[in-house]
């Protein structure tokens, strides 16, 4: 009876450990590269197609070629030149989109910044459109010229979204 409430390795279940698979070359000819952002960590294979991304699990040219059949059969017989092609156009399309996300979050965050900085003050909301922002324009086309001063214009400093912002600070 005692040898079963022992813990001993034979009664366990191993458990399985799931090595990360690796990127190879070869499965750019299934049009899949490896995702922008992933390659020191776990390597995520990325559709240049759809852009789809896929698990670490499924980088096996089994499952890569099973994606490109099932949702891309025109391009089965597709020579190499066609996809690295498609990697090229895509790395520049995510080249762009990134930095047009990058510049609006920092337009957001400067918004809500300076929202943050009119509640704690206790001013009324209007004064971000009436007073700050006008002030933070020339003093930037001051600084640093008309083509920075044009970039500020696009800090949304209204009434309104002033208004939301707060709402959302205090739901947070």
């Amino acid at each position: 009876m005692k040898r079963f409430f022992e813990s001993g390795s034979s009664n366990t279940k191993k458990q399985k450990t799931q090595a990360n698979r690796k990127y190879d070359d070869s499965y750019l000819q299934f049009g899949f590269v490896v995702k922008f952002g992933s390659e020191n960590s776990t390597p995520l294979p990325q559709c240049v197609i759809c852009q789809e991304t896929l698990s670490n699990q499924s980088m096996k040219p089994s499952l890569l070629k099973r994606h490109q059949l099932s949702k891309h059969p025109e391009t089965e017989n597709k020579p190499i030149e066609f996809f690295q092609r498609k990697v090229t156009i895509f790395r520049k399309e995510s080249k762009c989109m990134s930095s047009f996300t990058n510049f609006n979050e920092n337009i957001v965050k400067a918004s809500y910044l300076a929202s943050l900085i009119i509640a704690k003050d206790g001013k009324p909301h209007t004064i971000g459109e009436t007073l700050v922002l006008p002030a933070a324009k020339e003093i930037v086309r001051c600084v640093l010229g008309d083509k920075a001063a044009k970039e500020i214009e696009k800090v949304s400093l209204s009434n309104d979204t002033v208004k939301e912002e707060l709402m959302t600070c205090r739901r947070i």
